[in-house]
């Protein structure tokens, strides 16, 4: 049974993005999965299925490559369905917080779509930004 409720999942191949899709789908969604490699997304592609998807569709594209990126788009828009949230949002949400003039300067906010919103509480702990730092500057190979 199809919710009509369209979700676009980047890096849909592993962590957050594979669970999400699984997630979904055990709940009846369309879903639009993307992925670099063809072999792992045809994986979550199975699964999602067997899981129950309403229907899956998968796009290949390495995001590091804005020609990909807009291989990725035209991809998703011309397949007729739209996703829960528009590429049109998506892009203007965040071309607004890159170049917006009404934003410029702006640092330590954290929106929802277009809007000035509070993040999750934890994001508000010195500790957690303290642990956070850290992982993050390992992670990267950067000494803090």
């Amino acid at each position: 049974m199809s919710s009509s409720k369209v979700v676009l999942i980047t890096g849909a191949t592993d962590g957050l993005g594979r669970a999400l899709a699984i997630h979904l789908a055990e709940r009846g969604f369309d879903l639009i999965l993307h992925g670099r490699d063809a072999g792992r997304i045809a994986a979550v592609e199975s699964e999602s299925r067997s899981a129950g998807a309403a229907s899956v569709l998968t796009v290949l594209a390495d995001l590091s490559e804005l020609a990909q990126v807009h291989s990725l788009a035209e991809s998703v828009l011309s397949d007729g369905r739209s996703p829960i949230d528009s590429l049109e949002s998506g892009v203007k949400a965040t071309a607004r917080l890159a170049v917006g003039e009404d934003v410029a300067g702006t640092t330590g906010q954290f929106f929802d779509g277009l809007q000035v919103s509070r993040a999750s509480s934890s994001a508000y702990d010195a500790d957690v930004q303290r642990r956070l730092w850290h992982l993050s500057t390992k992670l990267a190979g950067i000494s803090a």
